[in-house]
């Protein structure tokens, strides 16, 4: 159960990550290339603990 709330904060974490920087992006207020490695993070944060979620519910 705590697993399931922590992997749900996790993705809620990587995609509120990848939407600031996205909106930095388009603002054009930075250097473009650390904002896309962040962008990546955020993403693959998203990613692993969905795929966390996932294996929990078919366990």
């Amino acid at each position: 159960m705590y697993k399931k709330a922590l992997s749900v904060s996790c993705a809620i974490v990587g995609l509120l990550i990848y939407n600031l920087f996205a909106i930095a992006g388009a603002s054009n207020l930075y250097d473009k290339s650390p904002i896309v490695a962040w962008q990546l993070m955020g993403i693959m944060i998203a990613a692993i603990a969905l795929s966390i979620i996932i294996f929990e519910v078919e366990k």
